[in-house]
């Protein structure tokens, strides 16, 4: 196993509408991929309570392998603030995530809260967004720039994708 994250609490984040066939291929091949090392742990997988799109996808993959999974649920009324509320709760849970965004467009995008909180919060953080390239990327809340990364680097049987991680600003503290 190449993972160099722990697999407790493995979250999914991505849009409501339905996942293209590489991203679907994609969150299949992590969990199959990461189901040993989340077992080993006793860990689960997450995602949100959405009834389409990424949360259905992994909802559905874990009920047909009969992996362990832990549902974000909205708090109250469906609205945009109890979604951001869930969102980053799975984040703040979370010991890595996986997002995966529609477009790198920033504006109402669930996926991108997911990643910025997650960037800031130092939790690991991948993103899968096809065809883009780093330099097209948004950056926010200390996220500079973004690097690829081969999803063999974190499994053999990933090695037919590739993931963005982000580069965080550092900050150096000098003593006078």
């Amino acid at each position: 196993m190449a993972f160099s994250f722990s697999c407790r609490l493995v979250s999914f984040e991505g849009s409501r509408r339905a996942l293209p066939p590489v991203s679907a291929r994609c969150v299949s091949s992590l969990l199959s991929s990461l189901a040993p090392a989340v077992a080993a742990v006793g860990g689960s997988f997450s995602t949100g309570c959405c009834p389409s799109g990424l949360d259905l996808a992994v909802r559905s993959a874990c009920r047909r392998s009969a992996l362990p999974l832990r549902v974000f649920s909205v708090s109250g009324r469906r609205c945009a603030a109890s979604l951001r509320a869930r969102t980053l709760r799975l984040v703040a849970s979370s010991s890595v995530v996986f997002s995966f965004p529609r477009s790198v467009s920033v504006p109402h995008s669930g996926s991108w809260l997911a990643a910025f909180s997650a960037a800031a919060s130092g939790v690991p953080l991948f993103v899968f967004l096809p065809g883009s390239s780093p330099a097209e990327l948004p950056c926010c809340r200390g996220v500079v720039s973004w690097r690829v990364v081969s999803g063999a680097s974190l499994s053999p049987s990933l090695s037919a994708f590739s993931f963005f991680a982000p580069v965080l600003e550092s900050v150096e503290l000098s003593l006078l």
